[in-house]
């Protein structure tokens, strides 16, 4: 239901990476997508980098390949979403 606001809200990103979505009270996982939200983000601004890498460690992974000194990076979400900030902190460590 909130596909369009979600995807209005995060193409104002300067990046947006969407890890799969946590079905956490609603398990019927057919209604949408992160690829779906990825799609919608990126027909706002095109040529925006919009990634959907799939699972939290797919996506931490692909944001620490991505990440630069002084980028902020932002994670929201629910379930194990926490993990991607974790993951990514952990691997932008061991780069130094």
């Amino acid at each position: 239901a909130m596909l369009d606001a979600f995807a209005d809200a995060l193409a104002e990103a300067d990046a947006v990476a969407v890890a799969d979505i946590w079905a956490g009270r609603d398990p019927d996982t057919t209604i949408t997508s992160a690829t779906a939200l990825a799609e919608a983000v990126a027909s706002r601004r095109p040529g925006l980098t919009v990634l959907a890498p799939g699972s939290v460690e797919a996506t931490a992974d692909a944001l620490s390949s991505r990440a630069r000194s002084g980028d902020a990076v932002l994670v929201m979400g629910g379930g194990q979403s926490y993990r991607i900030g974790e993951r990514l902190l952990q691997q932008l460590e061991a780069r130094r």
